[in-house]
């Protein structure tokens, strides 16, 4: 294949993906295609030399651009870290980042093989540098990639502690020491268009997920000045409502305990945290399964360590046994306050801040088959304004709930709610048949149970219609 005809196919595909049907003949998108129609026609090669410090031939540095190999997308966070003193000796330098980030974000981002080893060679790094960066389109790009990395990321299941990728997992762990946290923070304000929801989104993700895997009973510190920060920005007045109410959930619920400043020092490591934004986190491979009953990568139930209490060589050692059973137990009844909370809200229709809340809930007690059930019920209701992401979403709440609990019927029912409307008959005959057994008189089961076996009825039919249509076209086409 020609490299024109590469370079085609590249920008049919990002209008499929990145544009809507009616968007892909609007300004944007054209304007889009045109600037990677320039660096097509006129390479940056001479700034990628230099940056790159090699040799490279025109055709060589459109492939980087438009179509990297797995050794070439590696180069991409050098790509991105222009250096003020390159920039001041070449002004030209900056090319590179102006050609390679829109790519990123448009297209390598999205294919998880490429972007797996982007963020194995510092990925995370170089685009956390950017979030601060004076172009806000650059900003913009560096910021959204960065989600498309992380919460927004469906090539991988964070929570799922069954089938971890380690390696991706401490690269992003090792970003709370960074420049990552800071950087989002400072998004606050004078961000690009719909920057600060995106930087918000991204620090809640990060530091639940921090908490949930790699802490000491799911606590984890934040200073003072991401407290503050969060203060802040509920109060702002030119944000959205799910902006204003993700910021004041954060707030309640990292401000539940000490601030990093006050744990340090009562640890006496203040010496060595002296400017933590969080403190309470260790990493460790969560694929090693060698931790003991204390650390929280332990899989044991909470009667496990009960009954282990019992048999404690000394006070000291039960004591802590049973101080790690209170904690859970308040985890606990945290969990139920917030599923509470969500169910409210779910009634008054604020079904995102529904989803947050069960979200919270699921963070602190992940083993409540309810708590996925709720989430599921709230995506489905979400689902119209949507789409099938937030399908998918149901369905993967209902697939946990259902790891948990295989009988749960609402399980089983929302779950096929969604797949039908993801046109995934066949699965929903299986789940509602499943729910029939359970609840045989429930009218809703009945109901959605008749629509399903009608639409594959339809199915089959269209199916009959087309092969008749097909073999009578056969028939005609004989001489």
């Amino acid at each position: 294949m020609r490299d024109e005809e590469r370079f085609l196919h590249v920008t049919n595909t990002i209008l499929e993906d990145c544009f809507g049907k009616e968007e892909r003949d609007g300004e944007v998108a054209h304007d889009v295609i045109a600037a990677m129609q320039k660096h097509f026609d006129q390479p940056p090669t001479s700034a990628m030399q230099t940056v790159l410090s090699r040799n490279l031939a025109d055709a060589q540095v459109r492939q980087i651009l438009f179509w990297p190999t797995d050794e070439e997308i590696s180069l991409y966070p050098s790509l991105l870290a222009v250096s003020n003193e390159n920039a001041q000796k070449d002004k030209s330098v900056t090319k590179t980042l102006t050609s390679a980030m829109p790519m990123l974000y448009l297209r390598h981002c999205r294919e998880w093989k490429l972007a797996r080893i982007f963020i194995m060679s510092g990925g995370y790094s170089a685009l956390s540098k950017l979030l601060i960066d004076k172009n806000l389109y650059l900003r913009s790009q560096a910021m959204e990639t960065l989600s498309l990395l992380t919460d927004q990321n469906d090539n991988i299941d964070w929570l799922n502690t069954k089938n971890i990728d380690s390696e991706i997992h401490k690269r992003l762990f090792q970003m709370n020491k960074g420049e990552m946290i800071p950087n989002l923070l400072a998004n606050m304000r004078n961000s690009y268009p719909g920057g600060s929801y995106t930087a918000l989104r991204i620090l809640a993700f990060f530091l639940s997920w921090v908490r949930a895997l790699y802490t000491k009973d799911k606590v984890l510190h934040v200073s003072k000045k991401v407290l503050e920060a969060f203060d802040q920005w509920k109060k702002l007045e030119d944000i959205s409502e799910e902006e204003r109410k993700l910021a004041t959930t954060l707030l309640e619920d990292f401000g539940r305990w000490p601030t990093a400043e006050d744990q340090i020092a009562s640890d006496s490591a203040k010496k060595l945290e002296k400017n933590a934004l969080m403190y309470g986190a260790k990493w460790q491979d969560r694929n090693n399964n060698s931790a003991g009953n204390d650390s929280p990568l332990s899989k044991k139930p909470v009667e496990e360590t009960r009954s282990q209490s019992m048999h404690a060589p000394c006070d000291s050692q039960a004591s802590k046994s049973n101080q790690h059973r209170r904690r859970n137990e308040d985890d606990v009844k945290a969990a139920i306050e917030y599923r509470t909370e969500g169910n409210a809200l779910l009634k008054d229709g604020d079904l995102e801040g529904a989803v947050a809340k069960y979200t919270l809930a699921i963070d602190l007690n992940p083993d409540d088959p309810v708590l996925y059930s709720n989430r599921a019920l709230a995506r489905l209701m979400l689902s119209p304004q949507g789409g099938s992401k937030v399908l998918e979403q149901a369905c993967d709440d209902c697939s946990k709930a259902l790891e948990l609990d295989e009988k749960l019927p609402k399980g089983l029912y929302r779950k096929a709610k969604a797949l039908v409307q993801l046109n995934r008959e066949e699965e929903a005959d299986v789940c509602i048949n499943k729910a029939l057994v359970l609840l045989p008189k429930d009218p809703a089961v009945i109901k959605l149970s008749e629509e399903i076996k009608a639409l594959l009825r339809q199915k089959q039919q269209i199916s009959k219609e087309r092969e008749r249509a097909r073999k009578a076209l056969d028939v005609d086409e004989l001489d």
